[in-house]
């Protein structure tokens, strides 16, 4: 079993240096990034993962961040979608939830089986420890083999 491996954010610029950073000291499980903007979902945890997990928007421009939601349990695979205005992220190995961030407030749960699932142009991988599929190679047009 993987251990849960926590991230923070630094900022930094070239001709600078290292900048402070609002986010000091505060945990992350998982960042995605919003598409063509300075803002980003992430989960954060605290460091001794005792308390639940909290999804939370990040506004990079401002230094703001805005709790969306306290989640049950989250196992990986945060995605935003190409509008950004939902996301997706696997609660369990299961169970997919995917979150109106216009309205945080509605959510759906699907339980999928180990896959992978594209939430628009972007593909949102299965949690770790998914049982890997066998890949198919193509040796000329129209005949396949397996490895």
């Amino acid at each position: 079993m993987k251990p849960h491996v926590l991230f923070s954010l630094k900022f930094t610029r070239a001709a600078t240096g290292p900048l402070p950073s609002f986010y000091e000291g505060r945990t992350f499980h998982e960042v995605a990034w919003f598409p063509g903007a300075n803002s980003a979902i992430a989960v954060e945890q605290d460091h001794n993962l005792t308390g639940p997990s909290r999804l939370q928007q990040l506004d990079l421009r401002s230094d703001d961040a805005k709790e969306l939601a306290t989640l049950d349990s989250y196992e990986g695979g945060i995605s935003v979608s190409p509008s950004g205005k939902k996301a997706a992220y696997f609660l369990d190995k299961e169970i997919l939830e995917l979150r109106d961030l216009t309205s945080p407030n509605r959510a759906a749960r699907l339980r999928i089986g180990p896959r992978r699932l594209s939430l628009g142009a972007r593909r949102i991988p299965h949690p770790p420890q998914a049982r890997p599929r066998k890949k198919i190679r193509r040796s000329s047009p129209g005949s396949t083999s397996l490895p």
